[in-house]
């Protein structure tokens, strides 16, 4: 740990920063749930189209009512959502209740007819004759939309991750990093609609020890804690390693906690680096 203007302790960052990155991975965590939830539910609906045929193929013709609809998405054959509820009596003059909920792609059933079939072994279970008649673009949906949820579920987890690591690798830099230097490129005020927003797009590098690459970073931020005559360097802080990040410091020395006392000294350091 080699440092000459920051304390030499190990540093942290401020709750602010913690507290962002807890919320974005509880937001990143719910997201990633809901579309694992989806992929369950399609997946699990393939299970629901052969049971229907299977209910269909040996059932009793009931009497009943269903009221459901059909939800259209883009145009009525390319995707559609089946909704609504199901009552009647079976031969012995009970009665029964359901759901039916089921999507189609490229494809759907007559909905001006209806007809509707029990188990005859297990009353409650029933199929109508929209969902048999729609098995073919039931499949095709069930078979796109668990692929793509899938797919994008695996990506949140993916990113979600990213983020977790990410700030992991943050703190450790804040704790056992090296203090460096790096070079101002250029300095722009950010205008937004015409007027300054007060932030400053800095063009920043980092010399790696290879001259003809050096690490480029872009940061939008308030002003910079300066350390060098001329403001042509800024302070941060960085681990050996391509994926550790580099922590650049602000005027006030976020993201780092420093106490007052502290914060005072790293400025008076800073304010002595740039006069030399």
């Amino acid at each position: 740990m080699k440092r000459n203007i920051l304390p030499s302790r190990r540093l942290g960052l401020r709750a602010g920063r913690h507290v962002k990155t807890a919320l974005l991975l509880v937001f990143m965590l719910g997201f990633t749930g809901g579309l694992g939830l989806g992929t369950t539910w399609f997946v699990s609906s393939g299970a629901t189209i052969l049971r229907d045929k299977d209910v269909w193929a040996r059932g009793v013709p009931a009497e009943g009512t269903i009221n459901a609809k059909r939800t259209s998405k883009l145009t009525p054959w390319l995707l559609a959502s089946y909704d609504g509820t199901v009552r009647y009596t079976d031969a012995e003059g009970a009665t029964y209740e359901g759901d039916i909920n089921f999507w189609t792609l490229f494809g759907g059933p007559d909905t001006d007819n209806a007809e509707l079939r029990y188990d005859p072994q297990h009353h409650e279970k029933f199929a109508i004759s929209w969902g048999v008649e729609a098995s073919g673009a039931r499949w095709r949906a069930v078979i796109v939309f668990s692929i793509l949820l899938a797919l994008l579920t695996l990506t949140m987890a993916f990113a979600t991750w990213a983020i977790f690591d990410g700030a992991r690798r943050e703190a450790r830099v804040a704790r056992d990093g090296d203090e460096v230097e790096l070079r101002v490129v250029s300095c722009t005020p950010v205008v937004k609609d015409g007027k300054p927003t007060g932030k400053y797009r800095h063009e920043l590098e980092l010399d790696t020890g290879d001259e003809d690459s050096p690490r480029r970073i872009v940061k939008e931020s308030l002003w910079l804690l300066y350390c060098a005559p001329n403001d042509a360097r800024v302070l941060g802080l960085s681990l050996p390693g391509k994926l550790n990040p580099v922590i650049v410091l602000g005027s006030d020395v976020a993201p780092l906690s420093v106490s007052q006392a502290e914060r005072a000294e790293i400025t008076k350091r800073a304010e002595a680096a740039r006069a030399t």
